[in-house]
Parts: structure tokens; C-alpha cells; sequence
């Protein structure tokens, strides 16, 4: 099921806009993989962490404080991998795919969004209802082969990288409610769906001033908002133990 999703999109891309522009979506994606193995990495180190502590008092401050340090860093870096993303393509592909960074922001936020939601879904695991995943994953194969064909219709790759963003969007969205169904764990939503919202609004200025102004410019306004949402979240989305917390972890 994980992977029908890419092969129907990939389908529908070369259906719909041809073969050229399925390259330019496979190069942004290749490039996009690589956050994939931050995330796959951190999942291995957390997988094992979050079962073996679930018992304890101090779970639920746990998984809070993760998962608040973790949304902030994958929002950072789909961030920064936007604004890289021109460089990145003509280094690793050519010239001929540099187009292709248009479609960073929405894959980027793509992964975020759905490492996010294994996160969130530890619930599932924890009670062995299984069968929960199965359901949001199923909804997100149905709206997503909706979404993909029609968007690519009307908006080609952008709208098949949106209706992909959008499609994971509903399948964590999902997963999260019927995590905390079958075992209540008190998850910052608040927070989470601060840092997201103020991600994509970022991400999509962002791509709108590399289209129209340029890298200079560009660069100036991605450094500054990456220094207002660490310092937001540091002074806003923290308390005070939470801060205590971290700064002994990174002594250590």
C-alpha cells in the first residue's frame, strides 16, 4: 500500500504531461529522499525509545518534548532544502532539471508531514490495533489517486506535488485521531500545527521569491525566518522544563 501511491502518481504524470515532465518530478524527488534518510534515521533511534518508556511517569513529557524538537527541525530543513534546491538539481542533474525546485517546498513538506504522523500514530503500536494504520492509509491511496489525477490535469507536477501534500495531510490527520483512540498520549497538537502552518506559509513565500526575485533576496528572507521560528519555539512552544530538559541533553 506505502508504495502504490508513487507508482500511480508517476503513472498519471506520464499520462497526463508527458515524459519530460515526469523527469523533472523524479529529480526533485530523488533530491527530496535525502531528508527521507534523516527521518528514517531518527525513527530508528525512536522506534525502540518510546516503547520501552511508555510505562513511565515521565512518557508523556517525553514524547512532547521529541516531538516538538523534531517538527521544528524537519520544518528547518524543508525549509533550507527549498532554498538550496536550484543548486542541488543543476549539481546532481543538469541544467536541464534546475525547473524542477518549484516542487521542493510541497515534497519537502511531504515527508515532514508523514514522518510527523509515524510519530504520532506510536498509539497504534502501543495498543496493537494494527488495523488503524490500515485505515488511513486506504483513505490516503483514495484521495490521493483523486487529488494527483485531477490537480495534474489543470496544474501539471505542481499540482500532482500538491496533491500529494495534501493527501498525507488527511492520512496523518487520520492516524493521529485514531492513535489517540486507542491510547491516549498527550501530544502539543497546538504546537505541531503552529510550526506546520507557519512552515507552509514560509515554504510558499519562499518559492514565490525564488521565482520572481532571486537567490539574494531569497536568501536574506529564509535566514530570518528560520531565526524567528527557533526563537518562537524556543521562548513559545518550550516551558520552562521542557527547556531545562533539552539543555542538559545537549550537555551530555
Amino acid at each position: 500500500m506505502e508504495i502504490s501511491v508513487p507508482t500511480i502518481e508517476r503513472n498519471f504524470i506520464l499520462e497526463l504531461v508527458g515524459a519530460e515532465q515526469l523527469g523533472q518530478y523524479s529529480a526533485a524527488a530523488k533530491f527530496v529522499s535525502i531528508l527521507m534518510v534523516i527521518t528514517q534515521a531518527f525513527q530508528a533511534a525512536w522506534g525502540p525509545l518510546s516503547l520501552s518508556i511508555r510505562k513511565l511517569e515521565v512518557a508523556d513529557q517525553t514524547y512532547s518534548l521529541a516531538v516538538k524538537v523534531f517538527v521544528l527541525s524537519i520544518c528547518l530543513s524543508a525549509l533550507l532544502m527549498t532554498y538550496f534546491g536550484k543548486f542541488a538539481l543543476i549539481l546532481v542533474a543538469s541544467d536541464r532539471y534546475e525547473d524542477a525546485y518549484i516542487l521542493v517546498f510541497p515534497m519537502a513538506m511531504s515527508v515532514a508531514i508523514h514522518s510527523t504522523g509515524m510519530i504520532l500514530g506510536l498509539g497504534i503500536q502501543i495498543s496493537l490495533r494494527s488495523h488503524y494504520q490500515i485505515i488511513s492509509q486506504g483513505l490516503f491511496i483514495i484521495v490521493a489517486v483523486i487529488l494527483v489525477r485531477y490537480l495534474t490535469i489543470y496544474f501539471g507536477i505542481v499540482g500532482a506535488a500538491i496533491a500529494v501534500l495534501i493527501s498525507i495531510g488527511i492520512r496523518t490527520l487520520t492516524l493521529s485521531v485514531l492513535s489517540e483512540y486507542a491510547y491516549p498520549i498527550k501530544w502539543p497538537f497546538r504546537t505541531i500545527c503552529s510550526t506546520f502552518f507557519a512552515t507552509l506559509l514560509i515554504g510558499s513565500s519562499l518559492t514565490f521569491l525564488l521565482i520572481n526575485f532571486g537567490q539574494w533576496i531569497s536568501g536574506a528572507f529564509v535566514f530570518f525566518s528560520i531565526l524567528v521560528m527557533t526563537y518562537g519555539s524556543w521562548h513559545l512552544s518550550l516551558s520552562s522544563n521542557e527547556r531545562l530538559l533539552l539543555c542538559a541533553l545537549l550537555r551530555r
